[in-house]
């Protein structure tokens, strides 16, 4: 029986909206102009090396962006929509006893934005993100840094009464591996059929 479940945010809570996508369709450019920076120096801000505002600045002319930084990350967090059958899901589980927690991979401010504006740090035990560990999925200590904070709250805690949820099959690999269970999420039938499987319900 899972005692514990920890979900990722993009593609699981939230629903699936690529910013750089979004960007690029409006301002009419190819994603290759995004893409060094969001293949390079966006990976820092994640890990929370540098505030992704001091990095976004020397790319917003190029970006075509006239406005400011703050307005751009406005822009860029304005149209995060939330899975409400999921946080359905996730309501129940706490009535049933079982923790639920947030881990994802987010740079400080969209993790602030999650948590606050989005209302979402409310539904769950703990939120555990990126830029605070420094380091972020799919690398094992992760996993580990989590399992770590969970047990503090739930004694005894196994690592097969954990079950993490992600989209990304590179993160449920790397979890699994550790001995954790582990859904890799397409919809949301196949993943409450294994939660109820899981919990005995």
């Amino acid at each position: 029986m899972i005692k514990a479940v920890v979900f990722d945010v993009d593609g699981v809570i939230l629903k699936y909206n690529l910013f750089s996508d979004r960007y690029c369709k409006r301002f009419n450019l190819s994603r290759e102009v995004l893409a060094p920076f969001f293949r390079n120096e966006f990976r820092k801000s994640v890990i929370g090396e540098v505030d992704i505002k001091k990095l976004l600045k020397k790319y917003i002319d190029e970006w075509k962006w006239n406005r400011s930084i703050d307005e751009l990350m406005e822009y860029w967090l304005s149209e995060d929509e939330v899975n409400e059958e999921m946080i359905q899901l996730i309501k129940q589980l706490n009535q049933k006893g079982v923790k639920t927690y947030i881990g994802s991979n987010q740079e400080r401010h969209r993790a602030e934005h999650i948590q606050l504006q989005l209302g979402m740090r409310k539904f769950f035990a703990a939120t555990f993100f990126s830029h605070a560990f420094g380091v972020k999925k799919p690398d094992r200590e992760f996993f580990l840094r989590i399992f770590k904070e969970i047990k503090k709250n739930i004694k005894n805690l196994k690592k097969d009464q954990v079950l993490f949820v992600d989209d990304q099959e590179e993160n449920v690999i790397s979890a699994r591996v550790l001995g954790f269970k582990i859904h890799h999420y397409r919809d949301l039938s196949r993943l409450k059929k294994q939660i109820a499987h899981l919990t005995g319900a």
